[in-house]
C-alpha cells in the first residue's frame, strides 16, 4: 500500500494519505508533510539525543473521537517543532486509542548547509480536511498553506 500521494490544489499543497491503522495514517501523514518540506539524512548517532514525546487528545461533538482534529493537531505540533527548533522527524512510534494519540518521535536538527530545503509550509489548514475509515484501512486528505 502506498503511504501518500500529491493532491491537486490550485494555490497550496495537498496530500492524500493512507494507512492500515490510524497510527500508521498519522505516521504516513508526517512523512508526507516532511517530504514536501525537504530531505534530511541523519546518522543513527544524530537521532539518539533528539527525540520528542507527543500526547494529544481530540474530541468532537458529544465526546466522540474526531480523527480530523487528531490529524490536524498532530501535523501542527510537528510543524511547530520544525519551525521553533529545526526538528526534522524521521522515526515514529505512534499509538492511537479512541481520541488519543501518544508518540515518541526521533529526528535530527535540520541544517540548510547539509540538508535540502524544498518548501516552506506555513500551516495545516482545515480546508478539505478529511479522515475516513475504508475497507482497506484509513484514508485522509489534508491541504497545507504554503
Amino acid at each position: 500500500m502506498e503511504k501518500f500521494q500529491d493532491l491537486e490544489h490550485t494555490a497550496d499543497l495537498g496530500l492524500r494519505i493512507y494507512g492500515e491503522t490510524m497510527a500508521e495514517l498519522l505516521t504516513n501523514a508526517a512523512e508526507g508533510m516532511f517530504s514536501l518540506i525537504g530531505q534530511a539524512d541523519f546518522r543513527p548517532s544524530e537521532l539518539r539525543p533528539l527525540s520528542i514525546q507527543i500526547s494529544l487528545k481530540a474530541e468532537g461533538s458529544e465526546g466522540e473521537p474526531s480523527y480530523e482534529q487528531l490529524l490536524h493537531q498532530w501535523l501542527r505540533r510537528l510543524l511547530q517543532e520544525f519551525n521553533l527548533h529545526c526538528f526534522f522527524p524521521v522515526q515514529f512510534q505512534v499509538s492511537v486509542t479512541s481520541s488519543e494519540c501518544s508518540a515518541t518521535v526521533k529526528g535530527g536538527s535540520f541544517d540548510l548547509a547539509k540538508h535540502t530545503f524544498q518548501t516552506e509550509i506555513k500551516g495545516v489548514t482545515w480546508h478539505g480536511l478529511k479522515v475516513a475509515k475504508m475497507n482497506s484501512g484509513w484514508e485522509a486528505e489534508v491541504i497545507f498553506d504554503v
